[in-house]
């Protein structure tokens, strides 16, 4: 049979283990833990309702109904560019999800049979490593989060393309590289690609230097990264440029995190599972598992280098060695030495969670076992009794944790490595076959994840429970917004982002990238202060408790901060009544009589301010906290007087009115409001969304600069008389983006073109 079509059936057979795997393993599930939190209470919800924008040919610029306001395309986490979401504008959302999953994983295990292939491993040693890096460890385990998953999935593609700079394929690796880098942004998680990034130059000089490459070829391929990189940066360019304007006035901003914060469950020492990882889950029984033949190939990984193999298959295993002994060490923390190294370079302490890196030490391990695989059964059974005596003691070892198929596994696998010591290539090629259909079989035996998915239709019922609940709602509040008080777990039909699928305007929500003024103004109604209570926490945009920080007065007489924002209803379970700090600030905050709605109560607020409206006295904003603590007076009448930043553009009049009046909003999109305001004298219309750049305003037509105003809104000057006051969400960034990744897919189109050869 010719190689070529051998290793088309090795593919395909690939692709089908994988499908299978992922139908059986990851497909069905009925447990809510806080790993599929994500993917329920935020990505679905998100998903379905930027792609609807999508589907009617809107972009999604502006989300106006959490946070008052925040940015839609900016937020970067939904991937709103990333092609492969196109299946979200054919598909229903739950569908399109699920199947996304396969298709990632079949990009990830083509990738890695394709770059073991380049580098000369044998068919079975390339779909050893694609089974591995696909159907188990992280890989697949990280499709509870989506974003997270999509962005990791492209890492074997970027070693394709190291090893096609490496071999001389200047046009194709750069091409090969910057798709790679681009996919991984534009799917959403920066803090893998990240990673993605350093795996890729890291294995560049390891096989320049397998291929003794001269200096010539040293230069062009370094160029030839660089380039592939960048390229593939622009091709991003109009996500991450809206994405960039964002996190540069967001709380999560491009630089170092404490300790504490890189670690926000309960610190770096408590939780750190990764030594329960490798010390209870390593040899099979569950999702993260290495399994019993993949640990026995690793095992004589030391040994390859000194094999009868190709040169590259030797700087392939001596690189995953290096790599995953330093991801490895990193995940372990800090005190190991590699943990303080790594945060010296750039990127590395931007993040939380350093044990994301495994990902790395699983495609590491796949292609170390690939790599061994291949000196077993080209070096004529030499590693065979390192692996088989591993084998033997992983199966005494794993036989403790009552695994039924560990004796069988590691029988087996001893076995065929012993027959490969016998000279033939039908022995040799049973003894591949063996070894993989062990690995299928040990991958098959381990417990599916069972952690609940919104894959189906029944499953993601759940999300319109409450729909009365939020149509009533929002024909009460018309423009102005209500405040969830949100219980600790929240159930998944009330969570969040509920607001936006229901296009009702809320205070908080939850957004990984909340701004700035929107985390410093809610942290201080919550809390009494601008910052978290504890070194651990972020403010995600919402908090789940009411709890001040110490020596701080409780969230009841900061209620005026609601008042500011519009909020004409606080919702609430009944039940959490008899929790102390909502049942404490239902009683104290002066709230009405609540009205049933479905299975929560509504409090109406009756001291809610109306959304825009116009005051004729202006006084420059103090610092942050003096100013906060100003608006949160139960006296302060905003109508009377407002705080603006920078300097007053205009004095106040002094023969004006002693307080404004509420202005009309006569036009409310996502992306633009229209407010009608009449003025006795010059004034300040002040509109209670959030203030962000990228939002233009015009006075009957004439621009008028937007003014940061009590703290969190805008305003805009506006002379005596009545007058249209336009808002519109014009971010420049997004039209330079679009063009920069327009120009990005023009030069890789060129790349693609094969260049003719001289005669």
């Amino acid at each position: 049979m010719p190689s070529g079509l051998r290793a088309t059936l090795a593919a395909i057979v690939l692709a089908a283990v994988v499908a299978m795997l992922w139908n059986d393993k990851l497909v069905s599930g009925d447990r809510f833990e806080l790993a599929n939190v994500d993917a329920w209470g935020y990505l679905y919800p998100a998903y379905e309702t930027t792609y609807a924008r999508v589907a009617n040919g809107v972009l999604p610029l502006w989300n106006p109904y959490q946070l008052c306001g925040v940015p839609w395309l900016g937020a970067l986490q939904t991937g709103v560019l990333y092609p492969p979401h196109a299946l979200y504008l054919v598909l229903p959302t739950y569908e399109a999800m699920s199947t996304l999953v396969l298709v990632h994983l079949l990009i990830a295990a083509l990738a890695t049979f394709a770059v073991t292939r380049r580098a000369g491993i044998g068919l079975a040693g390339a779909v050893l490593a694609g089974v591995l890096f696909a159907s188990r460890g992280r890989l697949p385990f990280l499709s509870v989060v989506p974003n997270m998953f999509e962005a990791a999935s492209w890492l074997p593609l970027g070693f394709l393309a190291v090893l096609q700079l490496a071999d001389g394929a200047l046009r194709r690796g750069i091409a090969t590289l910057a798709v790679a880098t681009g996919m991984s942004l534009l799917a959403g998680y920066p803090q893998y690609t990240m990673f993605l990034l350093y795996a890729w130059a890291s294995l560049l000089p390891f096989m320049l230097a397998g291929q003794r490459a001269a200096a010539r070829g040293w230069l062009t391929a370094g160029l030839g990264f660089g380039a592939g990189i960048v390229l593939g940066m622009a091709l991003a360019a109009a996500q991450m440029l809206p994405t960039h304007e964002l996190t540069s006035d967001a709380v999560r901003q491009t630089g170092a995190l404490t300790i504490q914060q890189m670690y926000p469950i309960a610190g770096p020492w408590i939780r750190n599972n990764v030594l329960k990882v490798f010390r209870d889950l390593s040899l099979g029984g569950h999702p993260l598992s290495f399994g019993i033949v993949g640990l026995s190939l690793l095992a004589a990984v030391p040994f390859v280098p000194f094999a009868r193999v190709p040169a590259m298959v030797r700087a392939l295993a001596g690189w995953a060695l290096l790599l995953g002994a330093f991801t490895i060490g990193f995940a372990l923390g800090p005190g190991t030495g590699v943990f303080e190294m790594a945060l010296r370079l750039p990127g590395f302490a931007w993040f939380r969670v350093p044990d994301r890196i495994l990902t790395l030490t699983d495609f590491c391990f796949a292609i170390g076992a690939a790599a061994s695989m291949t000196a077993l059964l080209d070096g004529r059974g030499r590693l065979a009794p390192v692996i088989g005596l591993v084998a033997l003691v992983l199966g005494w070892l794993a036989s403790h944790q009552q695994l039924s198929e560990a004796w069988l596994v590691a029988s087996g696998i001893a076995t065929l490595v012993g027959l490969a010591t016998i000279p033939g290539r039908w022995i040799r090629s049973g003894v591949a076959a063996g070894v993989v259909g062990l690995a299928i079989y040990a991958i098959s035996t381990v417990p599916p994840r069972g952690l609940a998915m919104p894959y189906t239709a029944e499953a993601i019922a759940v999300y319109d429970r409450q729909r009365s609940i939020y149509t009533e709602l929002a024909s009460r509040l018309g423009a102005d917004r209500f405040w969830l008080i949100p219980p600790s777990p929240p159930p998944y039909e009330t969570m969040f982002k509920q607001a936006t699928r229901f296009r009702v305007r809320t205070i908080d929500d939850y957004e990984p990238f909340a701004l700035r003024r929107q985390a410093e103004y809610l942290t201080y109604f919550y809390r009494g202060q601008t910052t978290p209570s504890r070194a651990n926490e972020t403010f995600a945009g919402s908090w789940l408790d009411l709890e001040p920080a110490p020596r701080r007065p409780p969230a009841k007489t900061r209620r005026r901060l609601l008042d500011l924002a519009a909020v004409r209803f606080v919702v609430a379970a009944p039940g959490l009544r008899q929790r102390a700090d909502t049942g404490d600030f239902l009683g104290g905050a002066d709230l009405g009589v609540p009205l049933r709605l479905g299975s929560v109560l509504a409090y109406p607020n009756p001291h809610a301010l109306p959304r825009a409206f116009v005051t004729y006295r202006t006084a420059p904003a103090p610092e942050v906290t003096e100013l906060l603590a100003r608006l949160s007076d139960p006296a302060f009448d905003p109508l009377a007087q407002s705080y603006v930043e920078g300097t007053l553009p205009h004095p106040d009049a002094p023969d004006a009115p002693a307080r404004g009046e509420p202005a009309r909003i006569v036009r409310d999109e996502e992306s633009s409001v229209e407010i009608d305001a009449s003025l006795a004298a010059d004034g300040l219309l002040v509109l209670a969304d959030t203030y962000f750049g990228g939002w233009q305003a015009t006075v009957d037509g004439a621009p008028a600069p937007i003014l940061p105003t009590n703290h969190l809104f805008r305003g805009v000057r506006v002379a005596a008389g009545r007058h249209r006051v336009r808002f519109e969400y014009r971010p420049w960034r997004v039209t330079a983006g679009l063009t920069v990744s327009g120009l990005a897919l023009i030069a890789l189109a060129v790349l693609a073109i094969p260049r003719r050869r001289r005669a």
